[in-house]
This record gives structure tokens, C-alpha cells and sequence, in this order.
């Protein structure tokens, strides 16, 4: 199970590059870059010029996380015993292909916006399901005497449930506006209400004793979330500043840690969730 869970990390900190790649992308006005899909300009490796380094790169680093994917999938279906770890697997592996398919159609159709927000969302999810597989698979957590003692369970599951839910609608109102242009203002309110839930999960996770599975991720969110406001404000007087350029530069790699760091706070939260299972 070592290897599993060894092959699960791995594959979760790819997928993370992967979403880094992606944002770079569009941050750098490439997605466009190479026009044909699945090939470059009819072959497997186009020229590099331009922004089809980006592209290009972009579509490599996918091709190897569905390589993994399916073979962490393949793996864990092999030797797992628990009926919803091999559910986060085939999912995992089922969500691989449909975005491999939405990423194909949003350059043979032109970047339709709709396609590309789907695109948007369902990377994050993804990569969420892949930190899953490398949660559950640890040793600490399949084993079943592993219990965290708390005042309510249901309680826990319940909220974990909310944050999760809540995080990923910023992501959505964040997938909007760098698509559409649309959703400015909802995305900078919502940041408000993804910093209160966050302090709630912290406290809840602290009192009334703290509960150090769960404080941890907690207390990695309070580091995460200001770091997300600041790059969010950054990112937005650039997208909407008279002089913006799309190219590589600080402007592009800030926009595309924005991203990045959006989604790592929704993995973590991910983990928060997952770990309430555990309690009793």
C-alpha cells in the first residue's frame, strides 16, 4: 500500500504542475497557439515560437497525468479493498478523459466560453479526486483504528461539506471573469465569504479542544487564503488595466499563481473533508 499511496502523491503533485501549466496558458493569450487538436500543426512536436511552448508544454504535462492516472487507477482497483477508494479512482480516471476531451473541442470550436469555464472547473476537481486517492491511501488514514475524537461528527462532515462548496464556486466566479470578463464584483464578494468560512473552520477546528488532524489544514488555509486575496487583487488591476499585454512576464505568472494557489486551497479543503470521515 506504500507504493499506492507513494504513486498517488506523485501523481496529485503532476496534476498541480499541470494546473500551473494550464493558467500559464491563458495567462499568456496561447491557448490558441496551435489550432489543431490532437496533433501540432500535424505533427507531435510543432515548432516552438510564440506561445506554442506554453501550448504545447501544456498538452505534454496532460498526457503524462493521464498516464498516471490510469495507472494509479489500475493499481488501486488491484489491491484496494475500500469500495469508495476505488470509487475516487474511477473517477479520477473517468474525469482525466472528459477533460482531455473539453480541452481537444475548446481549440477545434475557438475557445467557446462556456466550454472553456467547464474546462476551467473541472480541473480543479480532478486534481481534488487525485489528493483524495493520495489521502485515503495513506497509512494513517486506511487504517481503520484510526479515529479523531470530536464533540459531533455529522457536525464536521456537514461543514466540510459547505467549505468544500463554497471554495469551488469562488473558482467558478474566478473561471467566469477570466473567460467572460463577467462576475468581477460576485468573485470579489464571495472572497469575503470564503475568508469567513475559512476563520469558522479554524475555530471549529480548535475549540472547544483542538483537534490536530484537522487544525493542521486549517491552519494552512489562514497562510493560504490572505496569499490568494493579495494575488486576486494583483490579478485583477492587471486583467482590467488599459495597458494590459498578454505575453510572458511577471503580469502572466501572477495571474497564473492566482490560479494555482486557488486551487491548492480547494484541495486542502478537500483534506479538511476527508479527514472529518474519520472522526467519531
Amino acid at each position: 500500500m506504500k507504493a499506492v499511496h507513494r504513486l498517488a502523491q506523485v501523481t496529485a503533485a503532476v496534476a498541480f504542475l499541470l494546473i500551473i501549466a494550464g493558467a500559464l496558458v491563458t495567462s499568456t493569450g496561447s491557448s490558441l497557439a496551435i489550432p489543431d487538436w490532437p496533433l501540432a500543426y500535424g505533427h507531435l512536436i510543432p515548432p516552438m515560437h510564440g506561445g506554442i511552448p506554453f501550448e504545447w508544454g501544456h498538452r505534454v504535462m496532460a498526457g503524462i497525468v493521464t498516464l498516471l492516472t490510469f495507472f494509479l487507477a489500475g493499481l488501486i482497483w488491484r489491491v484496494e479493498k475500500r469500495g469508495r477508494v476505488k470509487l475516487l479512482a474511477a473517477a479520477a480516471a473517468g474525469g482525466i478523459v472528459v477533460q482531455a476531451i473539453f480541452g481537444g473541442m475548446t481549440v477545434l470550436l475557438r475557445l467557446p466560453p462556456e466550454l472553456s469555464i467547464a474546462h476551467a472547473c473541472l480541473g480543479p476537481i480532478v486534481f481534488c479526486l487525485l489528493v483524495s486517492l493520495a489521502q485515503t491511501t495513506s497509512v494513517w488514514y486506511a487504517d481503520p483504528a484510526t479515529v479523531i475524537a470530536t464533540p459531533s461528527s455529522a457536525a464536521f462532515k456537514k461543514t466540510g461539506w459547505i467549505f468544500a462548496g463554497v471554495v469551488f464556486l469562488q473558482i467558478l466566479w474566478g473561471a467566469i471573469i477570466r473567460h467572460m470578463g463577467q462576475a468581477v464584483g460576485l468573485h470579489i464578494l464571495w472572497a469575503f465569504v470564503v475568508l469567513g468560512v475559512t476563520v469558522f473552520v479554524l475555530v471549529k477546528s480548535y475549540r472547544p479542544v483542538k483537534i490536530p488532524q484537522l487544525s493542521r489544514p486549517a491552519l494552512l488555509l489562514v497562510h493560504l487564503v490572505p496569499l490568494q486575496f493579495i494575488l486576486g487583487f494583483i490579478s485583477l488591476k492587471i486583467l482590467f488595466s488599459s495597458t494590459f499585454n498578454p505575453g510572458f512576464g511577471a503580469a502572466a505568472a501572477l495571474t497564473a499563481a492566482h490560479v494555482a494557489v486557488g486551487d491548492l486551497i480547494l484541495a486542502t479543503t478537500v483534506i479538511w473533508l476527508l479527514r472529518t470521515y474519520k472522526t467519531r
